[in-house]
């Protein structure tokens, strides 16, 4: 796996920004703004299923933002089932960026619902860097839907309180791990 330490945006074939995985990680998530003096083409391509995220990105011309349908889950707001699944299949994303219900002692990855695990699996699938979200609640939790193993992910995300064997079960795995 390659070591991912930054994320660049690029303009007509150019890195014009470029920002570290760390200063991104102290940031919340959240790019820094970038102003673009002039136009042409972004590879800077949102694909989702959530609908804070189309909120956010709606007034953001810059940003090519593509919106799967699907069946609105208001308290979750995201949409979910089978139109979703099939519209992100379609896309093969440089980032999935996903979150698990429990992980498990063996580095297996659970999720609460079905189609949550079938979601987190076609965009683990579907794409080139894997970044997992959860806090250090998840590890040894009980949930009954199979997502994926720890191996398949390239970045695990967690809170500052991950145990040194959630840690080491990621380094085992050769995930990289990142305490925020």
């Amino acid at each position: 796996r390659e070591k991912i330490d930054y994320f660049e945006i690029v303009q007509n074939g150019a890195v014009v920004h470029s920002v570290r995985l760390d200063d991104f990680k102290k940031a919340g998530g959240r790019l820094p703004k970038v102003v673009f003096k002039e136009g042409g083409w972004f590879l800077l391509r949102v694909v989702t299923n959530n609908i804070d995220a189309v909120r956010a990105l709606a007034d953001k011309p810059e940003i090519e933002t593509w919106v799967a349908g699907g069946k609105l889950r208001p308290a979750d707001r995201d949409v979910m089932g089978s139109t979703t699944l099939d519209f992100l299949r379609k896309f093969r994303a440089h980032f999935a960026i996903c979150g698990v219900g429990a992980v498990s002692a063996d580095g297996t990855l659970y999720e609460f619902q079905p189609d949550e695990a079938e979601l987190s699996q076609v965009l683990l699938t579907h794409s080139h860097r894997r970044l997992l979200l959860a806090d250090s609640s998840k590890f040894l939790r009980e949930a009954p839907c199979r997502v994926a193993r720890l191996e398949q992910v390239d970045h695990f995300f967690t809170d500052a309180d991950a145990s040194a064997e959630l840690q080491a079960l990621c380094e085992r795995a050769g995930v990289e791990t990142h305490l925020c």
